[in-house]
């Protein structure tokens, strides 16, 4: 990070947003893994940040894709009509790939064409029968953290034009608030 953003940046802003957003030692991060998540300015961008209010959008996600009617919850509701069967209320207890059939609650084993899972990788890996050795090491190697997610709704309109802030300082328990009414 040093080399990249130099000894302000990084001290101030970089080291204290990547012990914030990934709980995790910047030593132990390869800028290739964060790259595509941080902006990486040139001189005359810092330069013209530091003296004006720039209104240079940056970073990965300053262009995305978010449904024009119905919120987020037009996602679900766009594949559920090719969906044939729903199980509410299950846990997939264990995947049989190779058949490709999936027991729930340890009661019954449907069949699948196609399997979504929102499980993380390592939970996933522990479900799935037949896992070679080498994929199993590597599961439980993968670093993650988990956060909490609380949404609000507050009854005043146009708060703001931005989709997201970040807080970084410490004063905050929160590390961002969104605006989900400016995705789309």
């Amino acid at each position: 990070m040093y080399q990249v953003f130099g000894k302000g940046i990084t001290d101030y802003l970089m080291v204290p947003y990547a012990y914030r957003i990934w709980t995790i030692n910047p030593e132990k991060m390869n800028y290739d893994w964060i790259k595509r998540r941080v902006p990486t300015p040139d001189i005359e961008e810092i330069i013209d940040g530091a003296i004006r209010d720039s209104s240079k959008e940056a970073g990965f996600n300053i262009e995305f894709w978010y449904p024009v009617k119905g919120g987020i919850h037009a996602l679900p509701n766009g594949f559920l009509n090719h969906i044939k069967i729903v199980n509410l209320n299950s846990e997939a207890k264990k995947i049989y790939l190779k058949k490709k059939k999936v027991e729930i609650n340890y009661e019954n084993k449907e069949s699948y064409d196609y399997l979504v899972s929102t499980l993380p990788l390592p939970e996933l890996i522990k479900i799935i029968d037949e896992v070679p050795p080498d994929v199993k090491k590597a599961a439980n190697n993968l670093l993650n953290n988990s956060i909490y997610c609380v949404n609000l709704g507050i009854d005043r309109p146009n708060i703001t034009d931005k989709h997201w802030m970040y807080f970084y300082e410490d004063d905050f328990v929160f590390h961002r608030i969104s605006f989900p009414m400016n995705f789309s």
